[in-house]
């Protein structure tokens, strides 16, 4: 279930019910991939249903900027005109930049 806080309306605080989640076969898991601040106000027990003692919360951790140099020290596969070093000039007179780099998706569109 990826995107869960992306579903129209915010998402479904019954994610449980409306997939019957009761029918699928013992011992199968599932994967709720959602905004850390739309579950945290969410309970979590309308979330997952009667599977909610068995939540597991997982994070992400967002890029640290020794990875974020290395990615753009490698030059793109398509010719963008941009050199490497013109990336680390760019974020060097804006810094603020970078801190938006800490995800694969915001990364990518940048180079």
């Amino acid at each position: 279930f990826d995107g869960y806080d992306e579903l129209e309306g915010g998402g479904n605080p019954r994610l449980w019910k409306d997939n019957d989640l009761d029918d699928w076969p013992d011992g199968t898991k599932a994967m709720v991939t959602c905004r850390p601040e739309y579950v945290a106000s969410q309970e979590n027990k309308a979330l997952l249903g009667p599977s909610a003692s068995q939540l597991e919360e997982w994070y992400v951790a967002p890029f640290t900027r020794a990875q974020i140099d290395q990615y753009l020290a490698v030059p793109p596969e398509r010719d963008t005109g941009i050199k490497p070093e013109e990336y680390q000039d760019f974020l060097k007179v804006n810094p603020e930049v970078c801190d938006l780099l800490g995800t694969p998706f915001l990364l990518k569109i940048f180079v």
